[in-house]
């Protein structure tokens, strides 16, 4: 085409095409997608193709009309759900440091109860012990005394008791002089004849023998003391209890000392408590067939502690509550002792 030449209507209308061809073409990165095409012939040229931009109009706004409703789904049920009220919860369950602490305190308490249980007096084993007594006595005098003791377990159901005490007696003010030495020996045989779960009943025979060093130590005579108690398991109390009876007579000895001949009963409540700890109570009342019936009335009161397996220590004050006339039985009385348990 040469300038200066005059189009005419046609001309400029192929010319506008062309130009929209050309146009299409350049905003081929903007509008259309590979493929997007629409073929437009120009007259006196070759086919070629020219890209429009409605088709890829018509495809941007397909997208939108996609992925609009599906961001509604998402969003719409979102603020549904936190307009709603929150459910209400339940408690959480009790944490597992809670429970295991209240496991280790029941097992401390179980393995508490099983030791204490080691001085149940029908579960014979082999211990040793000494103890320590200071007693008022009915002249108004004061006796000190040193008893180590052997307890030895033959089997299950049979143990031999020993005793060797050392005695210091001062006398009241009308006594005399104080006296120390050895006094009278000690032997026990205890036979366990019946056990059932929560009864157990031990009888057996203690004696003394006439070993004293010092008169003013002794009796004088030789005393056979049969006796029996049982064992009754009381768990509502955490307790065992004993009662016992045992009658003391003398058959043999020196001529100038008086008849020994009196009855004693016994009740003993030993209760068991956290931390190896336990207590003991001991009431005991006992009746003279020499003199004339008279009667005494004791109470002892023990609290005592494992300090581990094997070894226990005890304190133990006691009371006369009647009883002046008789002269074996104290004002009153404290003790302290330290025992060794085998296994």
């Amino acid at each position: 085409m040469e300038r200066g030449v005059t189009l005419g209507r046609s001309d400029r209308r192929r010319n506008t095409l062309w130009r929209m061809g050309r146009s299409g073409a350049h905003n081929r990165r903007l509008f259309c997608r590979r493929g997007e095409t629409q073929k437009l012939s120009r007259p006196g040229s070759r086919s070629h193709n020219v890209h429009f931009p409605l088709p890829r109009m018509r495809s941007h706004l397909h997208r939108r009309s996609v992925v609009v409703p599906f961001v509604l789904s998402l969003v719409i049920p979102a603020a549904a759900a936190f307009a709603q009220p929150a459910a209400p919860t339940e408690p959480p369950p009790p944490s597992s440091a809670g429970d295991s602490a209240k496991a280790a305190a029941d097992a401390a308490a179980a393995a508490s109860a099983d030791l204490v249980k080691r001085l149940d007096p029908t579960d014979f084993r082999t211990r040793i012990e000494s103890r320590l007594e200071t007693q008022a006595t009915q002249d108004q005098g004061e006796r000190h005394l040193i008893v180590p003791r052997l307890d030895y377990a033959v089997s299950k159901t049979f143990a031999i008791r020993i005793e060797t005490p050392l005695h210091q007696y001062a006398p009241g003010p009308a006594g005399g002089a104080t006296v120390t030495g050895f006094g009278d020996l000690s032997v026990r045989g205890a036979w366990r004849v019946y056990r059932a779960p929560g009864l157990a009943v031990v009888t057996g025979v203690e004696g003394w023998f006439d070993t004293a060093t010092e008169a003013a130590i002794g009796l004088g005579k030789h005393i056979v003391a049969p006796f029996f108690f049982m064992a009754f398991d009381a768990p509502s109390i955490n307790s065992t209890i004993f009662p016992g009876l045992q009658h003391y007579e003398s058959f043999a000895g020196q001529d100038a000392r008086a008849h020994v001949s009196f009855t004693q009963a016994r009740l003993f409540v030993l209760t068991r408590w956290p931390n190896r700890f336990y207590t003991g109570i001991e009431n005991q009342f006992t009746v003279d067939h020499r003199r004339n019936g008279r009667a005494a009335f004791t109470i002892e009161a023990e609290v005592g502690r494992f300090i581990d397996k094997h070894w226990a220590a005890w304190v133990r004050p006691g009371v006369a509550l009647l009883g002046d006339e008789l002269p074996y039985i104290y004002n009153w009385n404290m003790e302290v002792g330290l025992r060794y348990v085998f296994d």
